[in-house]
């Protein structure tokens, strides 16, 4: 057993008592009334707590609204010159923006945010031409890859095709080496160049029919209003922004941390075990030290500051059900996606049934993309077949090959 504390970040093995001290420490300390966000936040509920029961369209009408209350909020930063506006207004959309696509848009594709398969592909068709990403319909076949054993963390993995081949996270890198080139990727134009002229081919060139008319369509209106109206230095600022650079950055990190890359020899042979040992739950939070002496003091602070870090990557990255995503991985088509926190902890309890192993997890985004990099330094990247891509997917119009980086 092992506890790290650093940088905000506590991880331990997923049979520590100590690990689930953290979040029983959480409810022991604070009062009742904080015990629904912590759990939130976290994204584990303390021993009994009752269930939530959250419908999916729920997480489409908070992504709107976040949306909705970015813009508002950049409206009056403009209005009122104030910066620390813009930059909040900033943080909302893309929050808004992340949970419409990581949430919504995705669960779609599995036909579980509305009541039929119909409904499901014409909204993940209109979130397509609303956020600048591949057609649904193309995601859709794109993502059936990533939930087989044959192809998860494979040369035909949309996740493994955007970290390697777009991002330069190649096997075989020192640790060292892939934190530089993740963090490099966030100040580099030409990587948020590239991800933007794949998400243009392919949200107008690489699917034809109706849908790309309505994206079309949209995207033509959208500037000409912006164009008409003079609105350009708000629109760049309080939209572009946060559609391309800030979203960047954040399904950057999420996919950097989504997964544990396994041994070579369970790539070659992707045993029963195999979704268990590549999915983790990430959990955020830290304990809560305790106090002896002054010191103490200057650890609470530490850990306040700590805690503000954690928020922000539940606001900003791992948004809505994305921490527990190894019970996506595991009940891929369950509707209890939108209640995920609880979900996942009762199949915990039940000992998940139908696989070799329970759950694992991590606490800690930095943490979670840490042991992932120390895994992937470690794969043989030639059974990979990969290659860094530097320009964007041209070839993808006539062969109507969709590209995963213009969408995760």
């Amino acid at each position: 057993m092992r506890i790290l504390s650093n940088c905000g970040v506590v991880a331990a093995d997923s049979n520590s008592s100590d690990l689930e001290d953290i979040r029983a420490s959480w409810h022991r300390i604070f009062p009742a009334f904080a015990q629904k966000f912590l759990t939130w936040l976290s994204a584990k509920p303390y021993a009994d707590q009752s269930p939530s029961t959250h419908s999916p369209r729920r997480y489409l009408v908070v992504s709107l609204a976040t949306i909705a209350a970015g813009v508002v909020m950049l409206m009056l930063g403009q209005r009122s010159d104030s910066w620390p506006l813009r930059i909040v207004s900033m943080a909302f959309t893309t929050a808004g923006l992340r949970k419409l696509q990581v949430v919504v848009f995705h669960h779609c594709s599995h036909g579980t945010v509305l009541a039929d398969r119909g409904s499901n592909e014409v909204l993940g068709e209109l979130i397509s031409a609303f956020l600048l990403i591949k057609s649904f319909a193309a995601y859709k076949r794109d993502h059936i890859r990533h939930h087989s054993c044959k192809d998860l963390l494979s040369a035909k993995d949309e996740t493994v095709q955007f970290l390697v081949s777009f991002a330069s996270l190649e096997p075989g890198l020192t640790k060292r080496q892939l934190w530089r080139r993740l963090l490099l990727n966030f100040i580099n134009p030409l990587f948020h160049l590239r991800w933007l002229a794949e998400r243009i081919i392919s949200c107008f060139l690489c699917e034809g029919g109706r849908w790309r008319s309505v994206r079309i369509l949209y995207w033509v209106t959208l500037l000409s209003s912006v164009t008409y109206m003079e609105l350009w230095s708000g629109f760049l600022l309080g939209w572009i922004m946060p559609l391309t650079v800030l979203y960047n950055v954040s399904a950057t990190l999420r996919l950097a941390a989504e997964h544990r890359w396994p041994t070579n020899s369970s790539l070659r042979s992707r045993a029963g075990d195999f979704i268990c040992e590549t999915t983790v739950a990430v959990f955020l939070g830290t304990p809560v030290p305790r106090i002896t002496n002054w010191r103490g003091l200057y650890a609470i602070l530490v850990w306040v500051l700590h805690m503000l870090g954690h928020l922000l990557a539940r606001v900003l990255v791992l948004v809505g059900d994305t921490p527990c995503h190894d019970y996506h991985h595991r009940r891929p088509s369950s509707r209890g996606w939108s209640n995920a926190i609880f979900a996942r902890q009762a199949d915990l309890e039940s000992g998940c049934p139908g696989y070799p192993h329970n759950y694992a997890e991590v606490w800690g985004l930095i943490r979670a993309i840490d042991e992932s990099f120390a895994r992937l330094s470690k794969v043989d990247g030639a059974s990979l077949g990969l290659k860094p891509r530097r320009l964007p997917s041209l070839w993808a119009r006539a062969s109507r090959t969709s590209v995963p980086c213009s969408t995760i």
